[in-house]
């Protein structure tokens, strides 16, 4: 076998002679939930906490086996070749192999191993349909990290892996779409739950994992819709089939096993699947949940809104100006506006629960104070701001559309002036809180609880910790249809969800000596990232450490 150049990065690597006559092992891989094909976890080229990164034949301790294993690999000619498999669908699956091809001594007397050469495939083969590769071998049932296959074997698997079309460039793909993360990786998790450095590549247990009830889910009906509004955050159409309602209902029934107390479909446009959202909005109320629709509100005639009546859905529409002019040129279609109002007007009109959604950016920042003023008119009670997110179609416009400071001024004095006035209620969530102060803080919203009570599944069913975060697919946790449609294993044990829950409890060196850190609690992650590509730190933008005396001031 042929050494591949140049040699693996940092120490003095030494090649490492393949045995071809010793017997193989058996790997048991474990791997992250928020992967799509089974890599073991987030790792790069100066991270010595894994195995060695086989995928992109950088290094790491081979963690899977001790360091009297790792010594005989190197001094007594043991096996060099290791077959990876997974459990996938609670069925153990053969996805590839890596073979040892460096070492490297370390000061301690034990040994540094790469890998340099690997294959994988996928979906892989399940072990039970393997018997004539493995000479009657009894692998199919669970071992607990390796075993020893015969080299006889170990070639016929060789064979098998090295005819079937080659998967290895989708894991290194996924390896890619992680380490966009970078530098977030399990020490990151270690560091903020306060565990012990060496258990920065630990895959949670049920033991060590804080319980968080699951109490308010946002589903995505579809992601058709009748607008194209340039700030969309869920973006452009993904490819592929969006989950049906046999598998929506999946969800929710795994998540009221969680705790789920409340519900809330979106889209797209809810109103364009009437169907399935009866068959959900029935469902729900079979399993005792309220549910809110988030509409554009253009397909609201006097039938649907009949239907939001019967099932006692709060709907919340989302306006954009107060004429047609700017409504028209955010959402891109001619006429939304009109059709909006006309929706809005039918809800008032039959006394439904109503709040109007409304986002500040530049393009309609003229007319937000006679937007509110004109939703009062109409009859709505309620209006809720909500900010910018930099992500879906507002990612590579959100310079362009996000306000300056002096705007945000501006705004937060129209907001304080209508508040005083008991004209309208004004409402923000937490995080939209920390741009307008002067808004009410949202029942519920007394802090970010992404991935703390909270979640949002997008129509094709990739997991978010949050809505604001779902349009950015290098934040999703993983998809429910790798987990049979249930959403248990990726709450309880997705690594980037144990991140957010103790980053705030456990806040970055900066802003442990802030006396107003819990104000902010270091900014939104999910505009963090998309400024400083560092999802860990906290909010450069921030001019903290404070005093209780000092004025908080966000750039």
């Amino acid at each position: 076998m042929s050494i591949p150049e140049p040699k693996p990065p940092n120490p003095p690597w030494i090649p490492l002679t393949p045995n071809p006559s010793v017997n193989a092992a058996l790997d048991w891989y474990y791997s992250d939930s928020n992967t799509r094909v089974p890599i073991r976890d987030v790792s790069h080229l100066t991270d010595p906490k894994a195995d060695p990164n086989i995928e992109t034949h950088t290094f790491g301790l081979f963690s899977t086996c001790n360091k009297r294993m790792r010594k005989s690999i190197v001094r007594n000619g043991i096996s060099t070749l290791f077959f990876c498999t997974s459990r996938r669908d609670s069925v153990r699956v053969l996805t590839g192999y890596y073979q040892i091809g460096w070492y490297y001594e370390v000061e301690s007397g034990d040994f540094m191993l790469v890998a340099n050469k690997s294959r994988f495939v996928h979906p892989g083969f399940r072990l039970s349909d393997l018997r004539e590769y493995l000479g009657g071998y009894p692998i199919d049932n669970f071992f607990r990290q390796w075993k020893y296959i015969a080299a006889t074997e170990a070639n016929k698997l060789l064979g098998l892996l090295n005819t079937t079309p080659d998967a290895t460039p989708l894991y290194k793909e996924e390896i890619a779409r992680l380490s966009r993360l970078e530098p977030f990786t399990w020490s990151n998790v270690a560091r903020v739950m306060r565990l012990p450095p060496q258990t920065g590549d630990l895959i949670m247990s049920q033991e060590q994992t804080i319980t968080y009830p699951l109490e308010h889910i946002d589903i995505e009906l579809t992601r058709e819709c009748n607008n194209y509004c340039i700030h969309c955050s869920t973006g452009i159409a993904q490819q592929g089939d969006e989950l049906s309602t046999i598998e929506t209902k999946m969800v929710l029934e795994s998540a009221k096993c969680l705790g789920l107390k409340r519900v809330g479909f979106t889209g797209g446009e809810p109103f364009l699947q009437p169907q399935k959202l009866i068959d959900l909005l029935e469902y729900t109320r079979k399993l005792g949940l309220p549910t809110h629709i988030h509409t554009n509100g253009r397909l609201l005639n006097e039938k649907n809104v009949a239907l939001v009546k019967k099932y006692g859905s709060e709907v919340t529409i989302s306006l954009f100006g107060s004429t047609p002019k700017t409504h028209d040129l955010i959402t891109t279609i001619n006429g939304s506006f009109d059709e909006t109002m006309k929706g809005l007007r039918t809800l008032i009109k039959a006394d439904a629960s109503v709040s109007v959604y409304i986002v500040p950016m530049k393009t309609n920042l003229k007319e937000i104070s006679n937007l509110l003023g004109m939703v009062q008119r109409e009859g709505c009670k309620t209006v809720r701001i909500l900010s910018l997110s930099p992500t879906g179609r507002a990612l590579d416009k959100y310079d362009e559309l996000q306000l300056e400071n002096e705007d945000v001024a501006q705004l937060n004095n129209i907001f304080e002036g209508l508040m005083k006035g008991k004209e309208v209620e004004i409402t923000a969530g937490f995080c939209t809180r920390l741009t307008y102060p002067s808004l009410t803080l949202l029942k519920g919203h007394e802090e970010c609880y992404a991935a703390k009570n909270r979640v949002h599944v997008d129509a094709f069913g990739n997991v978010y910790p949050c809505t604001a975060s779902s349009g950015r697919s290098i934040l999703s946790v993983g998809n429910i249809r790798n987990f049979k449609g249930s959403i248990e294993e990726i709450w309880r044990f997705s690594p980037f969800f144990q991140f957010l829950r103790g980053f705030n409890s456990n806040p970055p060196e900066k802003c442990t000596s802030c006396r107003r850190y819990e104000n902010c609690m270091s900014g939104c992650r999910v505009v963090v990232y998309h400024k400083h590509r560092d999802i860990t730190i906290a909010d450069p933008d921030c001019g903290g450490p404070y005093q209780e005396s000092d004025s908080c001031t966000r750039k």
